[in-house]
C-alpha cells in the first residue's frame, strides 16, 4: 500500500481550527453572530434572490461572487471563534521566497489558497505494468488535540461525465466504488447523491415527444440508437414528478444514450441512497449509469451547487435531508470534459460550496478523477493532447485544504479508491462539526 507524504504547509492554522471549541447550537453562522444564522437559513443561490436579501454595491464582479462576500463581511468571526470567511479577490499562495502572488480564478489550474500537494509513491496498476501513478493531494497530516471527528456521517455528491470510449470502463468500475464505500464506511451514517445535471429529464433533443422521438408508449425513440429509452415514462402517469426536471435534484430515472434507463428504487424512498441500502452495488450502479453519453460534458460545479442548495435540502425539497450539517462532505468528480456551461467562475463555486457547508471550508473534501493533459507528459495516462483540459475544476477543486486528484485514465482505479477512502477517513477523525 503506497502512502500519502504529510504537508506541513499551514498546518499550525489546521491544529487550531481542529482544536477550536464548537460554535454554540442553533445553527450558527461564520463567527456565530444572530445575522449569519438567518442568512445560512435562507441562503439563496441566485443573483437575484441574492440582491432581495443582501444590500450589495455595484460591482464589475459577477453579482454572485460579490453577494457571498458580502454575507462573509456581515459575519466576521469574533476573537477565538472560526476564520473561515469569505473573500472576492483570488487568494494568494506562497511563491517559496516568502512572497505571495494572486491566482486568477477562472482560468488557473494550479492550487488557490491551499496547502501545497503532495504526492503518493509510484503503483503499479492491475495489468502489472508501472505508469505515471502520482496523486495531487491537498493537506493529510492534521495534527492537534482530541477532536470530535466527523460522528459518524459522511454525505458524498457524485459527479459523473464521461465520453462514450470511456463508458464501458467507467460503469466497469460502480461496484468497486459501492464496494470500497460499503467496506471502508461500514460503521459510517452515510448519504450518496448523483445529482441531475439538467433542469429537464432524459434527452430532449433527440427524444421529444412526437414523431421524431417519442411518439407512443411502447414504441422506442426514433431519434435515438438505444432501444432501451424509456418513452413510455411520458406517457405513464406519475412515471415523472417535478424532480425528476429538477436541475441539482438526486437522479432516481436516468434516461439517455447508454443510461441505466429505468427506474431505481432506494429503500429509504427519499433520491439518494442511505446508510440502510440493502443492494449498495445495484442501486449505485442504477443511479450512477445516467450521464455516461456523448452529450458533451455537464455543468459540474453548478449542478452540484444546487443539490446543495437550502432549497433542494429543506423538508418537502427534492434533496430532503441529504446534506447535514455535522457531516463531512466528499464530492466525487468523475469526468474527462471538464465543465461546461456553469456561470461564474471557481472562486464562486467555492465559496458557494463553503457556505453550504455554513462556512467551514475544513468541512469540505474533493475527490477527483479528471482528464491529466494539463500535467507534464511523463506523469499523464490519457496520452490526449485534443481532450478538453480541466483547468477551471481544479482550481475549484484545490480552493479547499481537503483534495486528492487523479487520472480518469488509469487503467485500474483500485489503489486511487483505497488512498481515497484512507484519506478520507483521516480528515473525518480529525473534523469538528459545529
Amino acid at each position: 500500500m503506497s502512502t500519502i507524504h504529510p504537508v506541513a504547509h499551514r498546518s499550525d492554522m489546521l491544529r487550531a481550527r481542529a482544536r477550536s471549541t464548537p460554535a454554540p447550537a442553533g445553527r450558527p453562522g461564520i463567527g456565530g453572530h444572530a445575522l449569519c444564522a438567518r442568512h445560512r437559513r435562507t441562503r439563496p443561490w441566485t443573483p437575484a434572490r441574492l440582491r432581495a436579501r443582501v444590500r450589495i454595491v455595484p460591482s464589475p464582479l459577477p453579482a454572485l461572487a460579490v453577494a457571498v462576500a458580502a454575507l462573509g463581511l456581515a459575519c466576521q468571526p469574533q476573537a477565538g471563534e472560526s476564520t473561515a470567511v469569505f473573500t472576492t479577490t483570488p487568494p494568494t499562495s506562497s511563491t517559496g521566497d516568502g512572497s505571495t502572488t494572486a491566482e486568477p480564478g477562472s482560468t488557473s489550474a494550479s492550487a488557490t489558497g491551499t496547502a501545497d500537494a503532495s504526492t503518493v509513491e509510484p503503483t503499479t496498476s492491475a495489468s502489472g505494468s508501472s505508469g505515471a501513478s502520482t496523486y495531487d493531494v491537498g493537506t493529510h497530516d492534521l495534527g492537534g488535540g482530541p477532536p470530535i471527528g466527523c460522528q459518524g456521517k459522511i454525505d458524498f455528491v457524485f459527479v459523473i461525465s464521461t465520453v462514450k470510449d470511456k463508458q464501458e470502463a467507467l460503469i466497469a468500475s460502480f461496484p468497486g466504488f459501492a464496494e470500497t464505500i460499503a467496506t471502508a464506511f461500514a460503521d459510517f451514517d452515510y448519504h450518496i447523491i448523483f445529482p441531475n445535471p439538467r433542469p429537464y429529464w432524459g434527452d430532449v433533443v433527440n427524444c421529444p415527444i412526437g414523431l421524431k422521438g417519442c411518439f407512443k408508449a411502447d414504441e422506442p425513440c426514433a431519434g435515438l440508437d438505444d432501444p432501451t429509452y424509456p418513452c413510455w415514462a411520458h406517457f405513464t402517469k406519475d412515471a415523472l414528478g417535478p424532480c425528476d426536471s429538477t436541475q441539482g435534484a438526486g437522479v432516481v430515472f436516468p434516461a439517455g444514450f447508454g443510461a441505466t434507463n429505468h427506474p431505481c428504487k432506494f429503500a429509504g424512498g427519499k433520491r439518494y441512497i442511505q446508510k440502510d441500502e440493502p443492494d449498495l452495488a445495484g442501486a449505485f450502479a442504477c443511479a450512477a449509469q445516467n450521464l455516461t453519453s456523448d452529450d458533451g460534458g455537464v455543468p459540474a460545479a453548478w449542478m452540484t451547487i444546487q443539490a446543495l442548495s437550502p432549497e433542494l435540502n429543506e423538508p418537502g425539497g427534492c434533496n430532503d435531508g441529504f446534506l447535514r450539517d455535522d457531516a463531512l462532505l466528499v464530492i466525487v468528480l468523475i469526468t474527462d470534459y471538464g465543465d461546461v456551461g456553469s456561470p461564474y467562475n471557481p472562486l464562486a463555486w467555492a465559496q458557494m460550496i463553503e457556505l453550504a457547508k455554513g462556512g467551514r471550508k475544513d468541512g469540505v473534501v474533493f475527490l477527483g478523477l479528471l482528464s491529466d493533459n494539463d500535467l507534464p507528459l511523463s506523469e499523464q495516462y490519457c496520452m490526449s493532447p485534443q481532450d478538453p483540459t480541466e483547468p477551471r475544476l481544479v482550481t475549484w477543486m484545490k480552493y479547499f485544504d481537503h483534495y486528492m486528484r487523479a487520472s480518469i485514465c488509469m487503467p485500474d482505479y483500485t489503489a486511487f479508491l483505497a488512498e481515497a477512502a484512507n484519506y478520507v477517513l483521516d480528515i473525518c477523525a480529525v473534523y469538528v462539526p459545529q
